[in-house]
Parts: structure tokens; sequence; C-alpha cells
């Protein structure tokens, strides 16, 4: 390829791209631009990339077509990357992208003649050297190395000189003005080590961090798992270390090079290595020989957009492929949605956990955005000034109104911070005292708009929909409420955007075209197919891509230019998807309403009976489903009622619709008693799926009800307190370890271990500030550990057992009695009843009797790898009643190790724990199984329970 001028612009300008393309070459230039022949993939990726590197020269046609269309602003951006002069020639009569803004433009229109005059003797003397890039088949290794990373480099490592301390990726273009750059995520990550079934040895250690590429690749973390929730900044991060290595891999010819893989394409039978060859093209042929010189780092993105019904099979070809020892040293880095992530898709690796952005970064990055979006002639101080101003327009119009300000000020007057007002559970009573300086009047609309699930601010703490919120805001100045309604909006301004509809501001109503409602319904079916592919031939699993000759594109040639003009769909390397998988299940829910409406869809289709609690690749879906119904979504919770609890308890808590009271009493109902209804649920996960639903909050408080699981409000004080089901034990003898004889006084025992819902209430009450509760310990932690599980109704993990005390001493001094954790034998007597049994139900392990790792010693089937809701397993209940005494997590005791009776709190000797956890083989479950700690270690499988001892008091 020679040196060029490289000509861009919308397709809807061609002719003028091709009439000026003929006059710059009668004027002594070379130009190149794509043709119709160019099918969109990885040739023609590769083809512009090149050309653009090539130019001496880089033309841009004007209109409002081209200021909408992100391909052309990429095209831009990578002019710029490589230094190439920029000439901006006016087509239509319109404002310059901000980018091109402060340059000096050609108009070639009323006056052709005289622009193209204007734009030549702005132009370099034309530059006819060698050819910059060698023709096919004379590449060199580094030839075809290069080539590749231009490529990478004009697709998903176009944005990368914007990244940013922020979280969120952006190419919206929903206006009449140019699109914004992409704005790259560095989400606040932790990095967990990968411990195998039975391995108690390797404890976990978690680290934090906020920028993917201090953490990866590593020493410490040479291969690993990035999860997080849709949208949640997985991608964008992978990005993030792919552009990291390919400015080193350009500047140093034996760098190692980033491959970047998309699983999602990966829909037949290739091995692994042949699918990843095809992913890397130019580089496919060198794929052997990258890996054996250690020259390659794998990135593997979307493992759970792999199709459904193939994850193990591929799984498991991946782990089993970078197991092989000639790939031991090549670092790895895959992604993958937090709550797909199980034994299906398990890589055995470390995991990198993606958290919510902090209020403050929701803040930080709105004001980035925005100011993007003004002129870039504007001094930086100015566009600073003025992007903090309108974020703060768009923030507190995500929060409610100018009433919810009012309330935060009271809040700040108070000494609470902006993340407090945005997290807090409960009004804060101390340190500081928020209750004093509201009325009640503040504190419900606190309750309200605050603190509501159904609050936008929560919304945005996810990078993708702070964006699409962003995004929306900026073309429409209108947010919806939903994230439903929020899809709704995204899609209506890109048809907008396209031409393909026109909206009355007044009156709100948008008129789509006839294209237009030819293009929602071949992409609609489009989604509906790739959700159901494969159906008719028996074999039904959910693609997020297909090849582009598929006959399920359903797309014809003209809907497939306008699906790519409209950014709902995008190629690569010869297949199509959607532009985000969000995008394809919003779609999706689209279908299943009008399905679900037309009385032609039964849940059970999708979550099979025999094993509903699986995921499907139907979940973000039916949330979105729920979306759907803003006003009162009982519909789609009903439906799902009986065949998906887990799904409906989502909907519950993310759709951001309303639901009835009525709809909330029928969902308990229904699925309280399935817990421990072995008949209807014999597997232990199904009856863990049931108790997650029921751990959804609605209005603050959990669906799960039942005695000792959660929370009272007390009546005198308003705090909330944990509500514990006491056991009486009765005095007498027992058999102790060994089968020496014991006496024990009366004592009553909590019936399930301490749960996340009653820990959060000594959180909320200030229990780590106040120093009551830790005098005399050898230590005062200064803030909890964020639980490894967030459900309600499982028991509180992650913490210590000076942690275990303040709670205890706090708990004693709000209801009036003496509380404490039990002693070693108290705790085995309890367990062991008084014909002391190994195990609440006897001498033997039963398979599925309890939560642990029923693999490592070889009993049984069922390794659930988390805890679950207390009391799920009642086959476990001790003769007394007391559940949870075999497994889940091992809990604290009082005493010393090494001084069975002590009940001293002095001093930092190892602690005892007993009863064995979800990650233990069946014979570190047995009551009589002594074993101990640190007792500042704070395991993501140990917890604790309570206990009353004579004289009882009652509270």
């Amino acid at each position: 390829m020679d040196s060029t001028v490289f000509i861009s612009y919308a397709r809807e300008n061609a002719p003028l791209a091709r009439e000026l393309k003929r006059d710059l070459e009668e004027a002594g230039h070379r130009c190149w631009i794509d043709t119709s022949d160019l099918q969109p993939g990885a040739d023609f990726e590769q083809r512009i990339a090149d050309a653009i590197a090539a130019c001496y020269a880089f033309v841009v046609l004007v209109s409002p077509t081209a200021n909408a269309r992100p391909w052309v602003a990429r095209e831009r951006r990578m002019a710029r990357r490589h230094e190439r002069p920029l000439f901006p020639a006016l087509v239509e009569n319109c404002p310059l992208p901000s980018d091109l803004a402060g340059l000096q433009a050609a108009p070639l229109v009323p006056d052709y003649q005289d622009g193209l005059n204007r734009l030549l003797a702005g132009l370099p003397r034309p530059v006819h050297r060698g050819p910059a890039v060698p023709p096919p088949g004379a590449e060199s290794q580094r030839d075809r190395e290069l080539a590749y990373l231009r490529r990478l480099e004009l697709r998903e490592l176009q944005h990368v000189d914007l990244y940013t301390p922020l979280a969120g990726t952006a190419e919206l273009g929903i206006d009449d003005h140019d699109p914004l750059p992409m704005l790259v995520a560095r989400p606040e990550l932790e990095h967990c080590p990968f411990a195998a079934p039975g391995n108690r040895a390797k404890a976990r250690k978690a680290r934090r961090f906020d920028d993917i590429t201090l953490a990866f690749p590593t020493p410490e973390i040479p291969r690993a798992v990035l999860l997080g929730p849709p949208g949640g900044g997985k991608t964008t991060s992978l990005w993030r270390v792919a552009a990291e290595l390919a400015t080193r891999a350009r500047e140093v010819a034996d760098a190692p090079l980033p491959l970047l893989v998309k699983l999602g394409d990966w829909n037949d039978q290739r091995s692994v290595e042949d699918f990843v060859a095809s992913q890397i093209l130019p580089l496919d042929a060198d794929l052997e020989r990258l890996l054996s010189d250690g020259r390659a780092v794998l990135l593997l993105d979307g493992l759970n957009e792999l199709p459904t019904g193939a994850w193990e099979q591929k799984a498991t070809a991946v782990r089993d492929w970078l197991s092989r020892p000639e790939l031991a040293l090549i670092p790895v880095l895959a992604t993958c949605r937090r709550d797909d992530y199980g034994k299906a898709l398990s890589l055995d690796l470390d995991t990198i956990e993606i958290h919510p952005l902090s209020i403050q970064r929701v803040r930080e990055f709105a004001a980035t955005y925005l100011a993007a979006a003004l002129p870039e002639d504007l001094p930086r101080a100015e566009r600073e000034k003025r992007g903090r101003s309108q974020a703060d327009i768009f923030f507190w119009s995500l929060a409610g109104d100018e009433t919810v300000k009012t309330v935060w000020k009271k809040w700040k007057e108070a000494g609470a911070e902006l993340q407090l007002f945005f997290s807090a559970k409960e009004i804060p009573r101390e340190k500081p005292n928020v209750w004093d300086k509201t009325t009640g009047g503040d504190d419900r609309i606190w309750q309200e708009q605050v603190a509501s699930p159904r609050s936008l601010v929560r919304l945005a703490r996810n990078p993708y929909m702070l964006v699409m919120l962003l995004g929306v805001y900026r073309g429409s100045g209108n947010i919806p409420d939903n994230r439903g309604a929020l899809f709704r909006w995204f899609v209506e301004t890109l048809l907008e955007r396209e031409g393909l509809a026109t909206r009355d501001r007044l009156q709100g109503i948008l008129k789509v075209q006839a294209d237009g409602e030819r293009l929602l319904d071949a992409v609609g079916r489009m989604a509906w197919t790739l959700s159901r592919y494969g159906e008719e031939a028996g074999c039904a699993e959910a693609l997020t891509s297909l090849p582009q000759e598929d006959p399920a594109l359903l797309l014809e040639p003209d809907l497939f230019r306008l699906a790519l003009s409209a950014s709902l769909i995008e190629p690569a390397s010869g297949y199509v998807r959607f532009a985000h998988q969000l995008l394809q299940e919003y779609f999706t829910a689209l279908g299943m309403k009008a399905k679900l409406e037309a009385g032609e869809l039964q849940a059970a289709e999708l979550w099979p009976a025999d094993r509903w609690w699986e995921r499907s690749g139907w979940e973000e879906a039916a949330v979105l489903l729920a979306g759907l119904c803003p006003e009162d979504c009982s519909p789609v919770v009903d439906w799902l009622m009986e065949a998906q609890p887990e799904v409906a308890g989502q909907c519950l808590a993310r759709s951001g619709a309303r639901i009835s009271e009525e709809t909330l009493e029928r969902a308990r109902s229904a699925w309280a008693p399935r817990l421990i209804d072995l008949d209807r649920d014999p597997d232990p996960a199904a009856r863990a799926a049931v108790g997650r639903a029921l751990a959804t909050e609605v209005g603050g408080e959990m669906l799960d009800r039942r005695p000792g699981a959660g929370v009272y409000r007390d009546a005198e004080t308003a705090l909330w307190l944990p509500d514990i089901d006491w056991i009486p034990v009765p005095a007498g003898a027992f058999i102790y370890q060994d089968g020496e004889q014991r006496e024990l006084a009366e004592l009553e025992i909590a019936r399930n271990p301490v749960t996340n819902r009653q820990y959060r209430c000594f959180i909320d009450d200030g229990g780590y500030e106040d120093d009551a509760w830790w005098q005399g310990l050898a230590e005062h932690i200064a803030v909890p550990e964020t639980p490894s599980w967030f459900e309600g109704n499982h028991p509180r993990e992650t913490v210590s057992w000076y942690e275990a005390v303040a709670f205890c001493r706090w708990h004693s001094a709000r209801v009036g009695c003496e509380i404490g954790l039990p002693t070693e034998i108290e705790w085995e007597k309890v367990a062991r009843g008084a014909d002391g049994a190994k195990y609440p139900w006897g001498d033997e392990y039963r398979v599925g009797y309890a939560n642990i790792d029923e693999t490592g010693g070889n009993v049984g089937p069922n390794y659930l790898q988390r805890t679950t809701a207390v009391g799920l397993y009642p086959q476990a209940s001790s003769s007394s009643g007391v559940l949870d005494m075999a497994g889940n997590v091992w809990e604290w005791c009082i005493n010393p190790y090494d001084d069975q009776e002590s009940r001293s709190t002095e001093g930092d000797a190892d602690r005892a724990w007993s009863g064995g956890s979800w990650r233990n083989i069946d014979d570190l479950a047995r009551a009589d199984f002594r074993y101990g700690y640190n007792p500042w270690n704070r395991h993501h499988d140990v917890g604790f329970r309570l206990c009353r001892r004579s004289p009882i008091v009652n509270n």
C-alpha cells in the first residue's frame, strides 16, 4: 500500500467522497477510501487500520450524519494517534465535531470548486514513497504483529488515550452532535487466590486495587478470572490491559503481545487453538511460536458468552489447554459475569472481582463525560468547570429532586459523607448523629427516594448503566426510572440519530418510521433467535454471536447496514453480535413480554424443572422484562414464582419496578416452605437458590421472616436488632470427645448462626466506633471486612473472634441480658446431644445432610462452594432443634484452644472453632473435631453463634 490521502466519510456521503477522490488524484494525490465491496469484519478493519497508518494526510467529510457515526470518530482518533494531519471538508452546513474544533474547514458546499481549491492548498505535497505495508504473502512475523496491533488500535483499543481513574465506556453519539469518545474504566477491584476443593491450607487473602494494569500480569497474579456484574467494566478493564501491552509491543520487538479473544464467537466445534488463531488475524499462523516463545498474554473475554449448552464442555477445554506444560508461563486473564462463574465455567484460577463505583467516582465520571462533550476550543479550566456544574445537575436529578438535596445538606451538617447518605441502611444516630438534625418528613424522603432499591443512583454505580444514563440525559434531558425504560430510551435515541424516528418534544411521543419498525422487528427476532438458537434441532443454547452468513441473523442487507449505523450490532472477524450483551437481552425481554402477554411462554421452558436453579442465560432478560412493567411487575414475578424463585427475587431487587404488597406476601408464603421441603427440592442447590430468593430486601426488609434469621425494630429505641430464636438446652450429663462424661448447667443457644442482616445492626449502630464493646480485647478492629456473600439470611463470615466478642457485648447492652459465645464444650454438647453422636443426625456422615465439600471426602457429589441460607439442611438439626451445627461456616467459641472451659477474653491465644464449613470435608464437620486459629483471622468460612447461660434472663 503506497502512502496516500485517507478520505473518511459516512456512507450517505459516498457519491461526494468518490468525486473528491477523483479530483484529488487528478491533482497528483493518491487517495484511499473504503469501497462498497468491503464488508465489516476482520479484513475490513485491517485494511482501514493499515491505510490510516500509511497515509500522509487524513481528510474527513463533515456532515451531521458523519458527526453521529461512531466509526468515523474512531478513524479520526486513530489518525490523531498516529499524528497524521487532519483536514475537515464540510459537505453540509453544520458544526465541526469537537475534536476538530480549531481547524480550518474547506467548505465543499455551496461552491464545490472553491472548497476543493482550499483543500488542495492546505494538503501536503503528494508523497510517493515505497509500500508502507508489504503486499500479502511478503510480510515478516514482525510485519504481521504490527498489523495485528493496528487492528486492535482501531477497534477495542481506540479509546485508551482517554483512560481515566473512573469507570465506564461511552460511544453513544445519540444526539445531533458528534459522538463522545470512549471513557474507559478503572474500577475498584479485589483479588482472591484460588483454593482447590478440600484445600484448607490456603487461606483467602484478598487484596484491593484500582488499576488493573498494576495487578496483572504480575508474579503475584499471573492468571485470573475478572468477575463483575453485567456492564460492570470487565471488558473495558481487559482492553486496558491490552492497551498497555500493545504500547510496549509496538516499541519493543520481542515484547509479549496481547492476544484478545472474544469467547462468544466460539459457537462451533473447533479446538481451542484453532479458535484462538482465528481471533488474532493476521497472526493465526504464528500462534504456536508466540506461545512457545512466551511472547503472548491471553486475554479471554466473555466466558459466560460461550453457548450456554456448551459451558462445561468448552470451559473444560480451555482449562485443559491452559494447563499444558508449554503454556505454563503464559499469563491469562479471562472475564465472566459474577453470577455465571460456577462449576460449569470454572477455570480453577484466582479471581479479581469488580466492585460497584463509589458515589464520588460516579460524580467524577459524570463531570469527565460531560466536559468531553464541550467544544475543545474552550480553555481546559472552563471545560472542567462546566463539566462539574452539569454533572452536579445530572447527579441530583438521578437522586430525586431538590427536596433530596435539601435532606442531604442536613446530613452533611451532621457530619455525614455523601457515600454514607447513599449507602446507609438506617438514619445514623451516632457518629454522626443525623437523627437529631432531620425531621420525620426528611426521613421519609430519604427512605423513599434514596434508600429505595429503585434509586437510580444505585443503578449509576454500574459503569455501563452510568454511561447510558449520561448519554440519554445528554440527548434528551430525561432520565428513565428503571433499566427497562432506560434501554427503551437508549434505542429510541439511536433511531432518532439515524433519522428512523422523530419525537414530538412537547408531547414526548416518538414516531418510528417504516424502516425503523422493520429494523426493530428484525433485530428483535435476531435477539430471540440467538437466545433460543438450535431449538428446532433439539439442542437449544443461547448464543451471543453468529457468522455473518448465518440465516438466523434475519437481517437483509439494507437492515444489516441500518443496524450497523445505529450501533445496535457490531461485526468482528466474520461474526456479528449485539453492541453489548445487555442490548441483546433488552430485545430478548421485549420478545418475552409479547409472548408472556399472549400466554405463549412458560417459565419452565426457560428454566427446566429438573435443574431450574442453574443459570440458563435468560436471567438478565427476565430482570429487564420486569423493568418493562414499571408500575407493577407482579405479572412477571407471578410468572417466575414457582419455576424460578431466585430470578423472581432479582426482579424485585434490581428491575426498578414497583411491586404490590400482595405479591410480596404470595412470594414469601410460596418460598419459605420450600427451604426445607426435601420432596419438592431434594437437591441442596435448588433449596439454596430459594434461600437467596428469600434474602431479597424490599423496603429495607428481607422476605425471609423466619424466627432467628432476621431482625426486629425495638419499640423503645427504634433500632433494628437481631431477632435471635433461643433454644433451651437442659442441664445434665453428656458425652464429650472420646466418651468422657461431663455435666453442664442449663443454657440457651441461638437456633442459627448470626446472619448478615443481623450483623449489619451492629455495624449500623456504630459498633466499630464505640470503644465500649472493645475494652480489654487485644485488638480493636477499625472497620468491618466486606462479607464474601451479601444475602441477609446467610451466616455472617469474615469476622474475627474479636469482632464476635464485641458484637456479643453490644447485643447484651441493647437487650439487657448477658449474651456471649459458647465454650467449645457447650457447643459440642448442643451438637451431639445426650447420646454423644458424631454428627447432629448420628455417627456416620450422610450425603446431602450439610453444606460441606462432599467431593473432597469422596462421599458424595455436592459442593456448593459458598454459604447458604441458615436452616437450609433440616436433616442437620440437633436433638434440641438447633440448626447448621455441621457445615455452612465454622463458628468461633469463646475459649482458647488450649483451655476448653475458659471464658476469658484476655490475650491473643488461638481460639477454638467448631462445626466445619462449606469448603471442608465431612471429617472436619464432626461435632467432636477440634480446631483453632488466631483470633484476628477473618476467613470467608468462619462465623459465630450466640448463647445465654444460666440463670436465664428473658429479654
